[in-house]
């Protein structure tokens, strides 16, 4: 019975520290690193950070951000109104969430 419910969860993302990079790859992101004074993992973040925020900004072109409402206790859209960003729901001000998305 406990293996059932173990078979059925959902498979989760795990991340490690180590992966494979290609060489040229690798040598390329020690150049850069080292010209930059910058940390491997540093790097790595950055370019995930930035690739993100890319997406964020994609989604925000066809309708508002995406988060979670505390008043809903749903994933909600969220429309700008007068500067403050509001749930299209119940109308709960997530402005400092949503700001926080786009840094």
């Amino acid at each position: 019975m406990w293996d059932d419910a173990i078979m059925s969860r959902k498979k989760e993302f795990k991340a490690g520290k180590a992966f494979t990079i290609g060489i040229q790859e690798l040598a390329f992101m020690e150049k850069h690193c080292h010209d930059k004074n910058l940390k491997a993992s540093t790097y790595v973040n950055n370019l995930i950070r930035n690739e993100m925020l890319a997406e964020i900004k994609k989604e925000a072109e066809t309708h508002g951000p995406i988060t979670y409402c505390t008043a809903c206790s749903e994933l909600r859209e969220f429309e700008n109104i007068e500067d403050r960003w509001l749930c299209i729901e119940c109308h709960e001000d997530k402005t400092e969430v949503v700001s926080y998305m786009f840094k």
